[in-house]
């Protein structure tokens, strides 16, 4: 199984916030990698990883506009569908395996 690692652009972390959109971020990852999603493509969360710091600026992100209180709220979206976080991966970078779009059925 083939992995590969790129760092990607601000624009493309950006994407996950204001709305909470994993979608929209996995989308600007498949555009960065030059993989193709196409109608009826999902993504599978178990099989793309990222950078601390990047979930670090979502977090940091929703904090600064809905308090600390509130923090429950991304975690819980980013437990569910969210990408998990690996320590080796540098700024900005993220992991996918080939097979992280898939159809959904």
């Amino acid at each position: 199984m083939e992995r590969r690692i790129r760092e990607v652009k601000q624009e493309t972390i950006d994407a996950f916030y204001p709305n909470l959109n994993l979608a929209a971020f996995y989308r600007k990852v498949a555009e960065e990698f030059q993989m193709s999603v196409e109608e009826g493509d999902g993504f599978d969360c178990r099989k793309i990883r990222i950078a601390s710091n990047i979930q670090e600026q979502w977090c940091g992100q929703f904090e600064k506009e809905y308090g600390e209180a509130r923090r429950w709220e991304i975690n819980m979206r980013l437990c569910m569908s969210g990408p998990c976080v690996e320590k080796y991966l540098r700024e900005n970078e993220v992991e996918v395996e080939e097979d992280w779009i898939c159809k959904i059925e």
